[in-house]
């Protein structure tokens, strides 16, 4: 949690103080967000790259060590997931089987039929 809040305090200065800057420029409040968001995401991305790595790391590092405790646990959300594509899957197969099974009724039919016909070659 710590590069975490180290990360984001650095990132949340670098805002300020371009903010402050272009807003001492005279630049009207909603310009000055604007480009100190603009200007702050270009800095971070070359001076925080040290704490940016850092955070990265512990990230990597706590999603290893979740995957070699026997994997992470499905979120509420996967699973609710899980089970739609499921049941999707079934009415999928249901509709096939049921295509399938008049197809074969059709044939069957226009099979007895051929049969019955006077004049069928067979």
């Amino acid at each position: 949690m710590v590069p975490f809040l180290k990360f984001s305090v650095l990132r949340l200065a670098l805002f300020l103080v371009a903010l402050v800057t272009f807003s001492w420029l005279g630049a009207e409040m909603l310009l000055a967000v604007v480009l100190a968001a603009v200007v702050s995401a270009l800095l971070s991305y070359v001076l925080l790259r040290g704490p940016r790595e850092e955070l990265a790391g512990t990230i990597q590092d706590r999603v290893q060590r979740r995957l070699e405790a026997g994997g992470a646990k499905p979120s509420a959300g996967s699973r609710r997931r899980a089970e739609d594509d499921a049941v999707e899957d079934a009415a999928a197969d249901a509709a096939l089987a049921r295509q399938d099974e008049a197809a074969r009724r059709e044939a069957a039919r226009e099979g007895s039929a051929e049969e019955g016909q006077p004049g069928a070659q067979q």
